[in-house]
């Protein structure tokens, strides 16, 4: 019995239809039960293509009938990210934080131990916030100056007093300084400084320059990733005299203070023969050392000299720290030139606890003592016997 022409419309295959469409007919007239003589009058193909179609598709060589792709489905929109912002601290809240923070500082091994320190008013610094408005950011504090506790003496070098007894400075002498060197981020040594100061007014000299070293201590210390409390580079005190340059202090001494020595360094004068290039040359070292340098005998003598320091010590507590922190002279250099333009250089070391020192004068043995308490800046002149 042959399909209603209904049915035969349905699953015939007009001229410009493909042949996966044909393929899909056939599947489902095979399914209807349909046989191949029928199947060949209803889609109008003849049955020998019927056949070679069929047998196309058990061997699984025919295309895959056509199918619609589907839509792509719809992107989720991505979830909106809120921004909680954080309460901001208020000045009083960076202030406390900076208070509690500067007394974690290692200023000086010697901090507390008979030692205070004292400081200049502290710089704040402030940025500009997404709304222009200025806010507290952090502080920069000056390593300030120790003192011994028990120290009466004057704290500025406007109170500093010449006695009238301490002679004039010499009429031979043509020039001449005092020069020593300072660790950055350390407080300076108080007594001694104001007695070098006393002591250039006493002898007629210049205390211009203070050769300027750096000790790499951050990389043993623990660090915030911001830190609110900056330590100014050189104390207060020192600042203006601090140099990092070289200084030609004749024409055959200079002073090498852009040579940034470790503080630590076991021999400081070690390797630097052929850097001085024959002159008498000052490095800038909390260690004393002193070396002659070799040259042709018809030459003049070269030196080379290390200054002593006025800060005090400030060394990481390990093995190259303890032994310098032992080897650490509080000390300085003086640099006379007289009239025939001779040079002469001498030490000058301090007691470490007090800032106490003692320059000898060559003709009498005048000695000066910045140790005194006979004229009230700790300066006085006493005759050897």
């Amino acid at each position: 019995m042959k399909d209603s022409p209904m049915n035969a419309h349905i699953a015939s295959t007009s001229p410009g239809q493909s042949s996966a469409d044909t393929i899909a007919a056939i599947q489902s007239l095979l399914s209807e039960g349909k046989r191949r003589q029928e199947i060949a009058e209803i889609l109008g193909i003849p049955p020998r293509t019927l056949t070679r179609i069929r047998a196309q598709m058990k061997s699984g060589t025919t295309p895959t009938p056509a199918v619609e792709p589907s839509a792509p489905a719809p992107k989720s929109p991505k979830p909106t990210k809120i921004k909680i912002a954080t309460p901001q601290p208020t000045s009083d809240d960076i202030r406390e934080r900076i208070a509690t923070d500067e007394l974690t500082v290692p200023f000086s091994n010697w901090l507390g131990d008979g030692w205070y320190r004292e400081a200049g008013q502290p710089q704040d610094i402030y940025e500009t916030d997404e709304n222009g408005e200025q806010q507290l950011v952090g502080v920069k504090v000056d390593p300030g100056v120790l003192w011994p506790d028990e120290w009466n003496g004057p704290k500025t070098v406007e109170d500093i007093w010449i006695s009238p007894n301490v002679p004039a400075p010499k009429r031979s002498l043509k020039r001449g300084f005092i020069t020593t060197s300072a660790q950055s981020l350390t407080p300076a040594h108080g007594p001694f400084v104001i007695n070098l100061h006393a002591l250039a007014a006493a002898r007629g000299l210049e205390f211009s320059d203070i050769g300027g070293f750096t000790y790499g201590k951050s990389v043993f210390a623990k660090r915030r990733k911001k830190d609110l409390l900056e330590v100014a580079p050189w104390s207060a005190m020192i600042v203006d005299k601090v140099c990092r340059d070289r200084r030609h202090l004749h024409s055959t001494v200079q002073a090498c203070f852009e040579m940034n020595m470790r503080p630590t360094k076991q021999n400081p004068l070690v390797g630097l023969t052929d850097y001085v290039r024959g002159k008498t040359s000052i490095f800038a070292h909390p260690k004393r050392a002193v070396e002659s340098v070799p040259r042709p005998r018809s030459y003049d003598p070269v030196m080379m000299w290390t200054t002593g320091c006025c800060t005090v010590p400030n060394y990481v507590t390990q093995e190259a720290g303890l032994k310098s922190l032992q080897e650490h002279q509080i000390g300085a250099l003086i640099i006379e030139i007289d009239m025939d333009d001779n040079v002469f250089i001498r030490t000058i070391d301090a007691d470490r606890e007090t800032g106490n020192l003692h320059d000898l004068e060559p003709l009498g043995f005048r000695m000066l003592s910045a140790i005194s308490e006979a004229i009230g800046l700790r300066v006085n002149l006493q005759v050897a016997a």
